[in-house]
């Protein structure tokens, strides 16, 4: 029998987002670990408002139209995003955990939400 210790204590292991006061998009060290985020420098936003889902494009190309910066920390990461949360409406989903996941199709991060 080989034993593996468990080292993620104080971590969450589940890819989420969260819209945080003050008009960020918060992403947890999942979010970052398991889709590579910190590769990159940037995303754009988009939104499915039919589906309710966010899209969160990552990207190296600060020209890219709507580009706003990734910003990385020991726990995660935020993204300036207050204009895009007054459009939409997002405020009355603050503080509530999203969960993300990967879409080949469109290679984004996805994170779905409802009201």
């Amino acid at each position: 029998m080989v034993w593996e210790r468990f080292t993620l204590t104080g971590r969450n292991i589940k890819p989420k987002a969260t819209i945080r006061k003050g008009g960020q998009i918060g992403l947890n060290n999942a979010v970052i670990n398991k889709y590579k985020l910190d590769k990159f420098k940037y995303v754009v936003l988009f939104i499915d408002k039919e589906q309710k889902k966010i899209g969160i494009k990552p990207t190296n190309d600060e020209q890219e139209e709507g580009v706003r910066k990734l910003r990385l920390s020991k726990y995660g990461a935020s993204i300036p995003a207050k204009n895009f949360i007054e459009l939409y409406r997002l405020e009355q989903i603050k503080k509530r955990k999203l969960n993300c996941i990967w879409d080949r199709k469109d290679n984004m991060l996805v994170a779905e939400f409802s009201e």
